[in-house]
């Protein structure tokens, strides 16, 4: 199922765009970006890894480009609000009305380009899509959207609102904000975590449960721990007044979804050194582009590293055992240690890799460094395979 359909996304173009008092050509001039730039489709991108902990459909590589207006960082807000439709719509309508775009002096495509900086040779491409932005504006203005919620407040149990101790407002706010997101922590444990004492702080913490878009100017529901009431409602604007010189922080973190899995990153980064993992033992198994070893095993990057050294030197190894001290953690192994056991050597009893012996002694960095000087015929330390160690042609470290 996906995160977003293009209907979804041109509603909350609509949406945001008649809360913000836009016209309805402002509205088909955001409809025609969403449609140049991703034909109205939610895009993630490696190159901005936050993007991928947020619903989307699509991954692109188009620089750092993200969201539906292809913006980016750092020009284009939080990842947060470039990653979904209303606030990055937004951003877009903040910048359309620096420009009189209602005037009939230019296209509406030419307003569109001058909001996303395009280049000269693209910036026709706007006005191409505009009279199917315009139908696709009169189309979903004629059909009944998804309602539009007004006030949401989070689930979370009020009767734990209420601080402990006169100084425990942090811990407090902190057990509110855990139990919305169904994790139970009670306040002297994350009293004792925070390291919170009886000295209290400069700044009283409360938390930021609900908002309610129908009320004038906005308005905030506030779980409060140490006045009564302990629950409220508090205007934006009144809300905001609060804040300087303080601060305010707010949770950035993915929901919970019974979709796939999050990726094991550790395991993954593991897997690009050491090869795809043997289900039977936890250990990489290799790569086969990289060769193989005289026992017909593949592989690790290292050991292939190591034979790029050899043959700088004329010379050639096979004959490769497994790099990678054992380290296991509670629940499994320890892929964190162990990659960085293929990056730096084994550890030893200082906790630290010092280089790997069939690299002569070097890291993987420094390796890499050091075929780089000798390829550019840089100066630099010697090669770390003397001609008395070769054997046959070959040598072995």
């Amino acid at each position: 199922m996906p995160a977003y359909t293009p209907d979804q996304i041109n509603l909350g173009i609509i949406a945001e765009g008649e809360r913000r008092g836009i016209t309805e050509k402002g509205i088909c001039i955001a409809i025609a970006t969403g449609l140049v730039e991703t034909n109205s489709i939610m895009y993630a991108n490696y190159a901005d890894a936050e993007s991928l902990t947020y619903p989307h459909d699509a991954i692109g590589s188009d620089a750092n480009s993200v969201g539906v207006f292809q913006q980016r960082d750092p020009w284009w807000g939080t990842c947060y609000d470039r990653m979904h439709v209303e606030p990055s719509a937004g951003m877009f309508y903040a910048e359309l009305v620096k420009h009189d775009y209602n005037s009939d002096a230019h296209t509406p495509g030419w307003y569109a380009a001058e909001v996303q900086q395009c280049a000269e040779e693209y910036r026709h491409r706007y006005d191409e899509r505009y009279p199917e932005a315009c139908a696709i504006y009169d189309r979903l203005k004629t059909t009944e959207g998804p309602p539009v919620m007004a006030e949401i407040v989070l689930e979370y149990d009020s009767n734990i609102v209420p601080q402990e101790t006169g100084y425990w407002c942090g811990p407090a706010s902190a057990q509110v904000c855990l139990n919305i997101r169904g994790i139970h922590v009670d306040e002297a444990t994350l009293a004792a975590e925070c390291g919170t004492d009886e000295g209290g702080t400069d700044y009283h913490y409360v938390t930021c449960a609900g908002y309610d878009s129908e009320y004038p100017g906005r308005a905030l529901w506030i779980a409060d721990s140490g006045f009564q009431p302990f629950e409220y409602w508090i205007s934006f604007d009144q809300a905001a007044t609060l804040i300087p010189p303080k601060a305010a922080c707010y949770a950035n973190l993915p929901h919970p979804t019974t979709g796939e899995p999050a990726p094991d990153y550790a395991q993954l980064g593991y897997e690009q050194l050491c090869g795809a993992i043997d289900p039977a033992t936890g250990y990489g198994t290799g790569w086969p582009q990289l060769g193989t070893n005289d026992a017909g095993q593949n592989l690790y990057v290292v050991d292939a590293l190591s034979d790029i050294l050899h043959l700088l030197e004329q010379g050639k190894t096979g004959d490769h055992q497994r790099t990678a001290a054992k380290t296991a953690a509670d629940d499994g192994l320890d892929y964190v240690g162990l990659s960085y056991d293929q990056l730096a050597g084994a550890r030893t009893s200082d906790g630290y890799g010092h280089g790997w012996p069939q690299l002569g002694g070097r890291t993987v960095t420094d390796a890499v460094a050091h075929i780089k000087n000798v390829l550019s015929e840089q100066p630099g330390e010697p090669p770390p395979f003397p001609a008395a160690v070769r054997r046959g042609g070959d040598l072995r470290c």
